[in-house]
């Protein structure tokens, strides 16, 4: 019986020692997340922008019309 109360506060011991390696993992963990959540962020504001952006869909068109112009000329359409 004197071991074993001997061996769970050893036990209880090295789990405290662990703790802080844990917690520096953890936050470790949680800063390499800043960078994707920063990415994420910016994704978004570009996205924003062009979606407000309003020369967007006349781009597109020309795209088209210079596509259909080179088919016209080559029998192949670009991608």
């Amino acid at each position: 019986m004197f071991n074993a109360a001997a061996d769970a506060k050893a036990a209880t011991a090295e789990c405290q020692a662990l703790v802080p390696r844990a917690e520096a993992d953890l936050r470790e963990a949680v800063e390499d997340t800043a960078e994707q959540e920063e990415a994420r962020r910016r994704l978004a504001d570009v996205l924003a922008r062009q979606k407000a952006d309003t020369r967007i869909p006349g781009a597109r068109r020309e795209l088209d019309e210079a596509r259909d112009r080179w088919q016209r000329l080559t029998g192949r359409r670009p991608v």
